[in-house]
């Protein structure tokens, strides 16, 4: 990734088409199918956690995009 100026320096932009939304629904889709073939090597509560985190980490890079 090209070097980028402080977060906390970037205007706030939300994003006005649906590329994190649906990348976000199919991060989700994935880690239930994963976990479902691992033999749910997570309980419920840490691959939903893990994912939330994960989802949460996104939305937040994709709102400082122009």
């Amino acid at each position: 990734l090209p070097h980028r100026p402080n977060a906390s320096d970037r205007p706030v932009h939300t994003f006005s088409d649906e590329f994190v939304p649906d990348l976000v629904s199919t991060m989700f889709v994935e880690a239930i199918t994963w976990w479902l073939e691992h033999a749910r090597s997570y309980t419920p509560r840490e691959i939903a956690t893990r994912s939330a985190l994960l989802a949460s980490a996104l939305f937040k890079e994709a709102s400082t995009w122009q």
